[in-house]
C-alpha cells in the first residue's frame, strides 16, 4: 500500500542525521553545539508522528515496534561486531584500548556503554532506547492532555534525577528513555500545533516570529548549559537541555519547511537508519584511505569534519540501496523497497 510522506520531516531527519555524523568528527563549539539538539531531535520527531489510532492493541504495537526497531537491531549490531571482531578491534584507537570481544559480545545484549561494552558500533544505543521509551508513551498517550505533560514532567524529572545519583547505565538505555520522554511527548502534543501553523498555513510573519523565539530557546540555553551527551546520560541542567533541544528543533523544522524540496534529501531521511548504524565504519574507510593510501595526517577541524561527513554519507549510499533493494529485514521492512 503507498503511503504519503511529509516532506518536512524527511528534511529535517536528513539535517538531524547529518549533525549526528558530523558531531561524531567535530570536538569543536559547533559539535559542541550539535548535541544541544541533534538526538533531541529525533525523539521529537518520533513522537510528532506517533498515532496511537494506528494500534488496535498493545500487541500490535508491540509487534510493530520490535519489527522496526529491535530487528534491525540485533541483525545490524551482529554485523557490526563481526567486523569489528575480525578487523576493526586490530586497528587504531581500538587497538590501543585491547577491548575484551567478550565484554563487546555481552554489549549487543545489554544495548549501553562506550568503547568498553559497544565499540564495533555506539550510536546503536538509540534503537533499544527508542523501543522502550515508545512502549512506555504507549501507556502515557491514553491520559487527558494535562495528565499527559504532568507525566511527561514526572518522567524527566526521574531521568535526570537518576542521572544525577547513579553512574550505572540501565541496560537498554531505559534510564535515558525516561530522560527523553518530555521530547517524544512534546512532539505528540504539538503535532495539531505544527501541523496547522508550519505545515499547512506558510505565513511568512507566523513562521518568522516561531524562528525567532525557537532559535533563541536553541542558543540562549545552549549558551547557559554545559555540553550534554544522551548516549552517555550527561544532562547537565536538564530544563536547559529541554527548552535548548526543543527550541532548535522546532526552529529547523520551520526553517525547513520553507526551502525548496530536493530528492536526495529525502532519501537520506527515510535511510536515517542505515546511515546512523554505518557511518562510523564509513569514517573507519576514510581514515584508511587517507593515511595509509594517500599518507595524509587526520584533520579535525571544523571545515574537514564537514568533509568527512558528506563523504561518509556518500559512500553510504550504495549499502543503503543495496539493504533496502535486497535485505529490507535490516529496516524493518519485509518487502522489498523497489523504489529506492
Amino acid at each position: 500500500m503507498a503511503t504519503s510522506r511529509n516532506y518536512t520531516i524527511d528534511a529535517l531527519k536528513a539535517f538531524g542525521i547529518f549533525c549526528i555524523v558530523l558531531g561524531h568528527n567535530d570536538y569543536t563549539i559547533l559539535g559542541d553545539y550539535i548535541y544541544s539538539f541533534h538526538i533531541p531531535l529525533f525523539f521529537f520527531v518520533s513522537g510528532l508522528v506517533f498515532n496511537p489510532d494506528r494500534y488496535r492493541s498493545f500487541n500490535y504495537f508491540l509487534v510493530k515496534r520490535t519489527q522496526a526497531l529491535l530487528i534491525p537491531y540485533f541483525l545490524i549490531s551482529i554485523i557490526l561486531f563481526v567486523f569489528w571482531f575480525l578487523v576493526g578491534r586490530k586497528f587504531g584507537a581500538s587497538a590501543d584500548m585491547n577491548l575484551s570481544p567478550i565484554n563487546n559480545l555481552i554489549g549487543i545484549f545489554y544495548a549501553q556503554g562506550g568503547n568498553e561494552y559497544m565499540d564495533w558500533g555506539i550510536p546503536m544505543w538509540f534503537l533499544p532506547c527508542l523501543f522502550v521509551l515508545s512502549l512506555l508513551f504507549y501507556f502515557i498517550a491514553k491520559l487527558k492532555t494535562k495528565h499527559i505533560a504532568i507525566a511527561l514532567a514526572f518522567s524527566g524529572i526521574i531521568g535526570f534525577i537518576y542521572s544525577k545519583h547513579y553512574n550505572i547505565h540501565i541496560p537498554w538505555s531505559i534510564d535515558i528513555a525516561f530522560a527523553a520522554i518530555p521530547f517524544y511527548g512534546t512532539g505528540y502534543l504539538f503535532r495539531d500545533f505544527i501541523n496547522k501553523n508550519i505545515f499547512k498555513y506558510k505565513n511568512t510573519s507566523k513562521a518568522l516570529l516561531i524562528l525567532t523565539i525557537t532559535l533563541g530557546l536553541n542558543i540562549i540555553f545552549f549558551y547557559l548549559n554545559s555540553r550534554i551527551d544522551m548516549s552517555k546520560g550527561l544532562y547537565n541542567n536538564y530544563l536547559y537541555m529541554y527548552l535548548s533541544g526543543v527550541g532548535g528543533t522546532v526552529f529547523y523544522l520551520t526553517l525547513l519547511n520553507f526551502l525548496p524540496r530536493i530528492k536526495w534529501i529525502s532519501f537520506l531521511g527515510v535511510n536515517t537508519l542505515l546511515i546512523m548504524a554505518f557511518h562510523l565504519r564509513a569514517m573507519t574507510i576514510v581514515k584508511f584511505f587517507q593515511t595509509y593510501i594517500l599518507h595524509v595526517e587526520y584533520n579535525s577541524s571544523t571545515l574537514w569534519s564537514i568533509i568527512y561527513a558528506v563523504i561518509q554519507i556518500i559512500i553510504l549510499i550504495p549499502l543503503v540501496w543495496i539493504i533496502n533493494r535486497y535485505f529490507p529485514i535490516l529496516v524493518g521492512k519485509r518487502r522489498v523497497i523497489k523504489n529506492t
